[in-house]
């Protein structure tokens, strides 16, 4: 059985806390991963080996944060997110008008999956306060 939730109040677990912070390297590569998409059906993808590079430290730097996790639940699920980014960073990304790589897509797919059941186990994981808007 795995139970892992927020302790008291706002508060995320410990285990909880360390797959949250393993998985920060995602947002930059997230970040390069969206910026290979071409802007047009004619353009070519942006800078493909600076995404690939990022998305592969994305990749070992996820990896390299999944040591303390104690969950085998959470453990399994934020390497699936490596995995996936590892992949990507491996595949090739064809102009817009053509047929989607499988590779590509189905990373991203993953990536999805795994987060959702991250955030089953964590709720409230990636909510932090968003500063109010002054005018």
């Amino acid at each position: 059985m795995v139970a892992m939730c927020t302790a008291c109040g706002d508060q995320l677990s410990p285990d909880c806390q360390r797959t949250e912070d393993a998985l920060r390297p995602m947002a930059t590569g997230m970040v390069y991963y969206l910026s290979t998409f071409p802007a047009d059906l004619t353009d070519e993808p942006l800078d493909r080996a600076g995404a690939a590079a990022a998305e592969a430290q994305a990749a070992a730097a996820i990896r390299a944060g999944v040591e303390g996790i104690e969950s085998d639940a959470l453990r399994a699920e934020v390497l699936k997110v490596a995995d996936a980014f590892d992949t990507i960073s491996r595949s090739t990304l064809a102009p817009a008008s053509a047929i989607p790589s499988r590779d590509y897509f189905a990373s991203k797919t993953r990536i999805d999956e795994a987060m959702q059941t991250i955030m089953k186990l964590c709720p409230g994981i990636g909510d932090d306060p968003v500063p109010p808007v002054t005018r």
